[in-house]
């Protein structure tokens, strides 16, 4: 039973007192219905339904410890809380968007002060009980206390139930001096619950981040204007009595309060969760408490994918030949960028970083910074590659991972230090072919500003700073506009966290800035419901949330193959079923070329294990031949089988993973792959096995092992597994045929197995985009932390694909600021130096390529974008950037864009163009202010995209596809595809200011937004926000109306 101090009790009953009073002064008709939708549950604003709750105020959001008191409740001394002390948190609800503006202008003269919008009409305010009590009898407006419950986010259940289950197990050792057991590294690693959340110390303690998020406009906006900081307030007043409620833990236990700019972070033990977390639901001013969750991590040919858009023959033969790389052969190579990267740090001494003549050494950092006043930096002079390196946790690479990110978008192999390189790679001129030039990154030119992040903990976390506008504000400095991360939550929630707003709040605040994140490793949902895997912070509003696509490789080199295989009844001819896998191809044995595309039977060897010459030669002829592992080594398999004459070989390996057959000592050229023991076990089904075993077969990913006999399976781990490949009635012929397609891709429209989808829970788009993230070539950490050497490794995740996203758009920023835009071509007197973040995104939403392929992780067919499967497609410069002269690009391309735009709540913005006849792609993006971590729904301002063809032709609406043709109002991103307008078709482009809600909280910002059209079109944008126009050539602003086309929302 929890207790509650006097003071706490007298409060509470006060606002039970005013809700009921609030309630019953709203709007009691069942017309007036009005529901606010939070992530921890949704309150219905009517007397009727809000009474019974009202009297269940005093409820408790969570279970402290047994004999726990929660003293203290409300305390508000710090100077900090300025002048919202004494002040308590409601949600006001409002009938439409009409009332916002009246009630932003009274509110505050009642001494209310709003602290967030909540989509769709409802603010959360602050305010003392007697001021909102007077203020509602005098508007149209219904309330309710923001009680502790709605406080509490959703995942704190089932981990505090795994903390609870693991201090259970730990009983008999719980007893010691009265103190609760601690959970150690051995509790957090028997729990996958407790993975994600718990971090364990260098005393072996596991210990949980509880994040307490305080509402935006008190935090941000008009706010920081006075001498107010709820985080430092509340670390300051909450620290003494914290550390009281949770004395019983013992003194390693005491828990550490760390305040960031937007928010609070209380580390605790994680027995101690429960408690701190009642505690601090409780307390007037908290928002919203989460558990912060864990951070962990999540390229020539990849290049060629990006910078071509299409594959032709020859490509692949010499991929470090800038024929193969036109944005390179422009002088589009980086050259001015500098890419912020933060990651587990980086081999400044690789080849593909090194400057001999500046060299880089951890006694060179300097504590400099202000936001970080601990935290050393080095800002090497002069240095080739590296501007800026931050020591926040340790120097070098003890990972690799860092390294090879950076690499990925910048690496610039300096060959000098190779014995009789040639120097520095021609970037400009066909390189040498040589395989470390192969290693190079997107954006060659440029420079980075590298955030060390990993400090060898022994869960392999990176902990970056817990406030990321510190961390942002860092690397802005240092003249970073593009951000790159690859890492993100270890979690299976994909939630808009107080990360994401932090981000966006960033972004908001600072247009020009455009970040990066990985979309994450989850692959599809496994859930019916096919909830979301992005992982936050990735599913924040204001980035590019990056997805993985299958790598390119030429056909030749292609290292994989898509089985597809139809089950065939032997009697009447009819599909069974049929199913599909992927397979590693064996490079020592040739390519599958010669059997793409062609449908071949399958045969099982005899004998299976195929050691010696086959007794079923003839039925092998042609065929796709099951060999069983073992025995003999893959050579002599594979030689028997050709000299039988047989398609391809189909290993049957005996652990359910993939493996390479390698060491072709007799050089038999023969396709060739090995499958996991699951695909083998399918086969063989397929074919008509009757399977007796004493557990289930092993599913794909475990470890269990098979172990291979003439005509049975053993298995330690599954009993055992024995087919027969004759028909059970007696006839001697097998009782079905399998037929397999063998496929091969060249080209990069498949989306990894392990690329994390969306959509989101409010129905945003996620991940943004996609770039190659399978076997990427990058430079690696090999060879010590710092030795120099030009090593390379190849890795795979969205953590690879995140880095060339970024790299391309360090090229789509060049475009801008070395005077591409608009003519194709480098002209110094159209040079834009600053290009917002919205604009890049933008150009590369808006020129993504559409991918066609599968869902390796899932079989199935891609859904076309905008999806959750593939945002809105695969980076592709080649359509985003028109590049004069560009043989992979589109004839007759061209681009015209405004940035920066300021629109206002109704405002609508006209565009005019003349098609010349063809495709029309208009895309729409603007950084949102951030949403609020408690609401169901992420977006605050809401614009929308229209795009109307002359002659009464069709009226397109941004992202109709996925909406069902209504208006979008989840996205800050919009996009119209019109497939073909015919030759000389004006079309009209409107932007609409459906919504700015944050006119509530910020109302000084004004919200931006950029505007990007491609295709086949004659004219320009007359806009004084067109960068393409000079001040004199702008005839007369875009028009504007005061009367939206729409109703209010």
């Amino acid at each position: 039973m929890m207790l509650r101090s006097l003071t706490s009790l007298h409060r509470h009953a006060a606002l039970l007192t005013v809700a009921c009073a609030l309630v019953i002064a709203g709007v009691a008709s069942q017309d007036n219905l009005q529901r606010v939708h939070l992530r921890t549950t949704t309150i219905e604003l009517t007397p009727q339904s809000n009474l019974p709750q009202c009297m269940e105020c005093a409820s408790a959001p969570a279970t402290a410890a047994a004999g726990v008191s929660l003293p203290n409740t409300g305390i508000q001394n710090s100077a900090f809380w300025s002048d919202l002390t004494g002040k308590d948190l409601f949600i006001v609800g409002y009938k439409d968007a009409s009332r916002l503006d009246y009630l932003l202008s009274t509110l505050p003269t009642k001494g209310i002060t709003v602290g967030s919008y909540i989509p769709d009409h409802a603010l959360l305010v602050a305010a003392e009980v007697s001021n909102m009590e007077a203020a509602m009898a005098d508007l149209d407006v219904t309330a309710v206390p923001y009680e502790p419950s709605y406080k509490v986010a959703p995942e704190w259940q089932p981990l505090l139930a795994a903390v609870q289950a693991q201090q259970q197990q730990q009983a008999a050792g719980a007893g010691s001096g009265g103190q609760r057991s601690l959970l150690q590294e051995a509790d957090v690693a028997a729990s996958p619950e407790l993975k994600g959340f718990v971090v364990v110390g260098e005393d072996g303690v596991g210990r949980i981040t509880l994040r307490v998020s305080f509402p935006l406009g008190l935090v941000m906006g008009q706010q920081q204007q006075q001498q107010q900081d709820l985080p430092r307030a509340a670390a300051e007043d909450w620290r003494a009595p914290l550390e009281a409620l949770l004395a019983p833990s013992g003194t390693s236990c005491t828990p550490t309060l760390t305040p960031n700019s937007l928010s609070l972070d209380v580390l605790v033990c994680a027995q101690d969760a429960g408690t701190a977390l009642s505690w601090l639901s409780r307390q007037p001013l908290s928002h919203f408490v989460a558990p912060r969750a864990v951070l962990r991590p999540s390229n020539i040919n990849a290049g060629i994918s990006m910078q071509c858009g299409r594959v032709e023959a020859g490509v692949g033969d010499d991929p470090t030949n800038t024929t193969y790389h036109p944005f390179w052969a422009a002088g589009l190579d980086g050259t001015g960028q500098i890419v912020g990267v933060g990651d587990t740090g980086l081999k400044v001494d690789s080849c593909f970083f090194h400057d001999p003549s500046v060299p880089l050494d951890p006694s060179q950092a300097v504590a400099d910074i202000p936001q970080l006043p601990a935290v050393r930096r080095i800002r090497p002079q002069g240095h080739r590659k590296v501007v800026q390196y931050i020591v926040f946790q340790s120097f070098g690479d003890e990972n690799g991972h860092g390294t090879h990110v950076s690499g990925s978008v910048l690496g610039s192999p300096l060959l000098t230090d190779i014995p009789g390189g040639p120097g520095p790679p021609p970037i400009t001129k066909p390189l040498a072919l040589d395989s470390v030039a192969r290693g190079t990154g997107v954006a060659p030119g440029a420079k980075l500003a590298f955030f060390d992040i990993f400090n060898g903990n022994r869960q392999g976390a990176l902990t970056p700073p817990t406030d990321l506008k510190k961390y942002y504000e860092v690397q802005y400095a240092s003249g970073a506009r593009i951000q790159s991360d690859s890492w993100g939550y270890d979690t299976p929630y994909s939630l808009y966290v107080q990360d994401c707003a932090d981000i966006d709040a960033f972004a908001w605040r600072n247009p020009d800035f455009l970040p990066l994140m990985a979309a994450g490793n989850t692959g599809p949902s496994s859930l019916a419901s096919g909830a979301s895997t992005v992982q936050p912070p990735a599913t924040a509003k204001n980035i590019i949330s990056v997805g993985a696509a299958v790598n390119f490789v030429p056909p030749q080199q292609a290292d994989s193959v898509l089985l597809s295989a139809s089950v065939i009844s032997s009697t009447t001819g009819q599909l069974l079923t049929s199913f599909s896998f992927w397979s590693s191809v064996a490079p020592d044995f040739g390519t599958f070329a010669p059997v793409a595309g062609r449908v071949l039977e399958v045969v099982v060897a005899q004998p299976p294990l195929l050691c010696g010459p086959p007794t079923n030669a003839a039925e092998m002829r042609g065929a796709a031949v099951l060999i069983m592992r073992g025995t003999c080594d893959f050579a002599n398999k594979v030689a028997y089988a050709a000299a039988a004459g047989a398609a391809a070989a189909l290993i049957m390996n005996y652990e359910n993973r993939p493996i390479i057959p390698a060491f072709n000592a007799q050089q038999t050229r023969m396709p060739t792959t090995a499958l996991r023991s699951n695909f083998s076990m399918t086969l063989l089904a397929a074919l008509g096995a009757r399977v007796t075993t004493s557990s289930p077969t092993p599913a794909t990913g475990t470890s269990a092992q098979l172990t291979f006999s003439t005509g049975t399976l053993t298995g330690a781990a599954t009993g055992s597994v024995t087919y027969s490949l004759v028909d059970p009635g007696g006839s001697g012929a097998p009782a079905t045929r399998v037929l397999i397609t063998l496929g091969m891709e060249g080209a990069p429209d498949s989306l990894a197995s392990f690329s994390s989808q969306g959509p989101q829970l409010d129905e945003r788009i996620k991940p943004d985009l996609v770039a190659p993230g399978e076997g990427i070539l990058s430079a690696s950490y090999q060879g010590g932390p710092t030795s120099s050497s030009c090593t390379m490794a190849r890795l795979s995740g969205t953590s690879m694909a995140t880095p060339l996203a970024a790299g391309a758009a360090a090229l789509a920023r060049q475009y801008f600021t070395d005077g591409f835009y608009p003519s194709g071509t480098r002209r110094p007197e159209d040079r834009y130096p600053s290009p917002s973040g919205p604009l890049l995104k933008a150009v590369m939403i808006g020129g993504a390529a559409a991918m066609t392929g599968w869902s390796r992780g899932d079989l199935r067919l891609l859904v076309p974008p905008p999806s959750g499967d593939q945002g809105f497609g695969r980076v592709d410069l080649s359509a985003s950037l028109p590049l004069a002269n560009n043989r992979f690009g589109k004839e007759g391309w061209g681009m015209q864009v405004v940035d920066k735009v300021p629109i206002s709540q109704k405002d609508i913005h006209t565009y005019t163009l003349t098609s010349t006849g063809g495709p029309l792609i208009a895309t729409l993006v603007w950084n949102d202010y951030p949403g609020d971590v408690n609401a169901l729904k992420a977006l605050v301002n809401d614009l929308d995209l229209e795009v109307t063809l002359s002659g009464g032709g069709r009226t397109y609406l941004g992202n109709a596809g996925i909406t069902g043709g209504a208006a979008d109002r989840s996205n800050n991103v919009e996009k119209v595809v019109v497939p073909l307008v015919p030759p000389g078709s004006q079309v009209t482009v409107k932007v609409t200011g459906f919504n700015i809600a944050s006119r509530a909280t910020d109302p000084t910002t004004p919200q931006l937004y950029a505007l990007v059209v491609h295709g086949r079109i004659a004219g320009r944008f007359n806009s004084e926000h067109n960068p393409g126009l000079k001040a004199a050539e702008v005839l007369t602003p875009p028009p504007q109306s005061l009367t939206s086309p729409y109703p209010p929302p």
